[in-house]
């Protein structure tokens, strides 16, 4: 969703598309065609530098390792971001004006940087990280789900500071009431 949450982004993997939907009125308002990037699976959301409701699109791209910038108000590609291999999830801290990106065959995780689209960090995690959520008090938590634990990491530091141990593979979660 947009800052507005009137406007909802919806990958298309088959197509390369990303389909813009009106959550108030119900309607296909506009298809934004992916002329960068092969296996387009997640997206991202984030308000422009003068937090205008229309900002960027990140876009995972799975076989291409890299992820897709679109520019929300124009419909446009603009940029294309090397990542690790295989990236799967993506999140957005639009505090701190980054977006992290989940690789799961190379184990890692991408930071980047909103502000010049530039890839800022790569900090190893555990085997097949497949989702991510994103807490306010300055820690990710990193689900890999090929050794059953979460990775917690601390965004300022660049680094993991807790791994917990969970009974099966962690694939998704989300942050509930702080």
């Amino acid at each position: 969703l947009n800052a507005a949450k009137d406007r909802l982004y919806v990958v298309n993997s088959a197509s390369r598309t990303v389909s813009v939907v009106s959550t108030t009125q119900f309607l296909l308002l506009d298809t934004i065609y992916l002329t960068a990037g092969i296996g387009p699976t997640d997206i991202a959301v984030i308000s422009d530098e003068i937090n205008a409701i229309e900002g960027k699109l990140y876009i995972t791209n799975r076989f291409s390792n890299d992820v897709t910038v679109v520019n929300a108000s124009t419909r446009r590609v603009i940029k294309t971001i090397a990542v690790g291999t295989s990236p799967s999830a993506i999140a957005v801290d639009p505090v701190r004006k980054e977006i992290y990106v989940t690789n799961e065959r190379s184990n890692d995780l991408s930071i980047i940087n909103t502000v010049d689209d530039s890839l800022s960090a790569t900090i190893a995690v555990d085997n097949r990280p497949t989702g991510i959520a994103v807490a306010g008090n300055d820690k990710l938590y990193i689900f890999n789900e090929g050794s059953h634990r979460i990775s917690i990491i601390s965004p300022s530091a660049r680094k993991i500071v807790s791994t917990l141990s969970v009974d099966g593979p962690p694939k998704r979660g989300i942050l509930g009431f702080s």
